[in-house]
């Protein structure tokens, strides 16, 4: 990625058995690590303003972003959980954007879908997450109800049966 003024370019390469992000000073031509650690990091995006870079390292097997202080050399994990996150890419300077497995309704599931919703006010978001909630136990009823009208019966009527099932065969002789 190359930064916002054009003098560097960040990359993720391999130093020794780990990945690690790098910056080139297309100037000079100097390469230096500035992640240097033991988390494997790759897909640097730059900020706008170019005081640091994100990236993506693999923390206890899920993909996470992380940000980097280019000036103090801080690094600060800005997403958890167990799903894995990438793609990061800023809208502005106040919107990042990035793709993320996550199912918990507060967080993006994908980029397409945190533009739709990025201006959308929170009550609206809280009165969305509610209504999918109860949309999933209400459909469930609906497919119970026109269950038995089905050649899916057997969905239903087999939990009995395996509980009620003699074990014992038919023709068994007493001893």
């Amino acid at each position: 990625d190359i930064s916002p003024d054009g003098k560097e370019v960040a990359f993720s390469g391999l130093a020794g058995a780990t990945g690690d992000i790098f910056i080139v000073n297309l100037e000079s031509a100097k390469v230096r690590n500035v992640t240097n650690d033991a988390f494997g990091g790759y897909a640097p995006t730059w900020s706008p303003d170019g005081k640091y870079l994100l990236y993506l390292a693999r923390v206890s097997g899920n993909d996470k972003l992380f940000k980097l202080d280019l000036e103090s050399n801080q690094k600060t994990q800005i997403t958890f959980g167990t799903h894995d996150d990438g793609g990061a890419q800023f809208l502005d300077a106040n919107t990042l954007l990035f793709a993320s497995t996550a199912v918990n309704p507060a967080e993006p599931i994908a980029t397409s879908l945190s533009l739709m919703l990025k201006d959308v006010d929170a009550g609206v978001l809280n009165v969305l997450a509610h209504a999918g909630f109860w949309w999933h136990p209400a459909f469930v009823l609906i497919f119970l109800n026109l269950l038995p009208y089905s050649k899916h019966f057997h969905i239903i009527t087999n939990m009995p049966n395996v509980f009620a099932t003699r074990l014992e065969p038919v023709g068994k002789l007493p001893n």
